[in-house]
């Protein structure tokens, strides 16, 4: 099995695929014709469990190997560094795109898929990978939520969990960890925590105007 840390382009909308193999080119010239191959167990958005072998040895010498979770976001995907084809893409719960080659190394799993706990125009910051892993030393960036889909897992490459734009300059998908993402609360020019919002950007509301009630739909947040 491949495993490359995932990384993607800046372009806006949260329906383009994106790379996951280490650059910036799309996962489509990735995809293969399979109408040759055997069908496949398990369809896109299937959560998975998945048998990675590990270079460490147990006691009696024998390759120890561990279970991760995550989601199925494409069949038969090309390996840029070495061109092999894989039965499947999954993009694995700790931030990883995981090229599986033994489909017999995958199960079906219970764990439910991060949750989308933020919501459109909420301030976050999330600690990105530089290079293969996310380590616990690595940089938060902070930005703001543009885009959040609750049922990502159905389609991850297409729709992420998040995309956000971050204050760098740059506006790029995030599909997780979890525990690499965190709320920030905003500061005024005086430094003082402003409010949290009760309502994000593209959120339908009412507004009290001379008085009578105007509908509005909500298109920034501070």
């Amino acid at each position: 099995m491949g495993g490359r840390r995932r990384q993607s382009n800046s372009r806006k909308k949260g329906n383009s695929k994106k790379s996951h193999d280490g650059d910036d080119s799309s996962c489509r010239e990735q995809s293969t014709d399979s109408s040759d191959s055997a069908p496949l167990l398990f369809p896109i958005g299937t959560r998975v469990e998945v048998r990675l072998s590990s270079s460490k040895k147990s006691e009696n010498g024998q390759s120890s190997s561990a279970l991760r979770t995550g989601t199925v976001a494409g069949h038969w995907k090309k390996q840029k560094n070495d061109g092999r084809i894989a039965p499947y893409l999954v993009l694995m719960d700790d931030g990883m795109a995981l090229y599986a080659h033994r489909p017999d190394a995958l199960k079906e799993t219970s764990v439910p898929p991060m949750e989308i706990t933020y919501k459109i125009g909420c301030r976050v910051e999330c600690q990105l990978a530089e290079g293969f892993e996310i380590s616990e030393t690595a940089k938060w960036f902070p930005g703001t939520i543009i885009q959040a889909h609750t049922n990502w897992a159905a389609s991850p490459l297409d729709t992420p969990p998040y995309y956000v734009r971050f204050d760098y300059g740059r506006e790029r998908p995030f599909w997780g960890p979890a525990d690499r993402i965190r709320e920030i609360q905003s500061k005024d020019k005086a430094n003082r925590t402003l409010p949290s919002l009760r309502f994000g950007v593209g959120d339908r509301v009412c507004c009290y105007m001379d008085n009578e009630w105007v509908n509005g739909i909500i298109v920034q947040t501070w």
